[in-house]
């Protein structure tokens, strides 16, 4: 009984110490914490400003099947996003590609820190890029740089089956050509007999063939990967947290504030 009654009378002292503390002590508190949150702002101030240029990229679809170059129901991606964005993370990516800042050309190393990508949204083939840079126009141009070097590798991927169509489109023309040339001929002395329907069936599919092949084509060359807006930079300084800064200031304040407070009382209780 004797303890609890001591342990609470106690915890009452230690309270009112607290409080009595800080009454003596508050102004010193206030002004450290005004301290702390002038150091905050000019920390935040002197910051080197830095601009995060932000591009989203559809990658192109394509609705012909690879194999057979006929119309499909189902789309597929010239490059799946999450392997360019594993590619976008290699040094071997940024070797052509000549970025500037200030008349000095950005390393490849450099390149691979500064740029960074992710999908927006899973099924979607869109994926957006961002670089961060302390000029907003370096940023833009270097981030418009990265997409079009994208939009040539995949163009390169492209035309591979743009000239694989133009070729078999090239061969079933001279193929319908002799066909039809040797239809008109044969017309004349065949009655209509299982080797002559067969003929018109092969005139057929082959007509059918151009038809696939020439969409194909047309579809392919004005199809490409872009931007589905202009590239822009924040204006805001994108590696600063403002609030966070200011945070730290007021609690930094307020630390050296309870420090000074305390020595301030123990220099006190020494001259009493």
């Amino acid at each position: 009984m004797a303890n609890n009654r001591q342990n609470q009378d106690q915890e009452e002292i230690s309270l009112r110490d607290i409080i009595i503390f800080f009454l003596k002590s508050w102004k010193v508190l206030v002004v450290s914490i005004f301290i702390g949150l002038l150091c905050a702002i000019g920390f935040h101030a002197v910051l080197p400003s830095k601009y995060e240029a932000i591009a989203q990229i559809q990658v192109m679809q394509n609705n012909f099947d690879k194999v057979t170059l006929i119309h499909s129901q189902t789309p597929w991606v010239i490059e799946d996003p999450s392997i360019l964005i594993t590619r976008l993370k290699m040094r071997s990516n940024y070797e052509n590609i000549e970025c500037e800042v200030n008349q000095k050309k950005i390393t490849p190393d450099q390149l691979v820190d500064l740029v960074r990508a992710s999908i927006v949204k899973a099924g979607v083939p869109l994926v957006e890029l961002k670089i961060i840079m302390k000029s907003k126009e370096h940023a833009i141009k270097c981030a418009q740089i990265v997409f079009e070097n994208i939009r040539r590798t995949h163009d390169d991927i492209n035309n591979s089956y743009v000239q694989e169509a133009e070729y078999l489109l090239n061969k079933y023309q001279l193929k319908l050509k002799q066909l039809e040339s040797e239809d008109v001929k044969l017309e004349k002395y065949e009655s209509p007999t299982i080797g002559f329907l067969l003929r018109r069936n092969e005139i057929q599919h082959i007509s059918d063939q151009i038809i696939y092949l020439s969409k194909f084509i047309t579809f392919n060359k004005l199809n490409q990967t872009r931007l589905i807006a202009p590239i822009y930079a924040s204006n805001l300084r994108a590696s600063s947290n403002k609030n966070m800064i200011l945070l730290l200031g007021i609690l930094g304040g307020l630390f050296m504030g309870f420090l000074l407070s305390m020595r301030m009382n123990l220099w006190a209780l020494k001259k009493t």
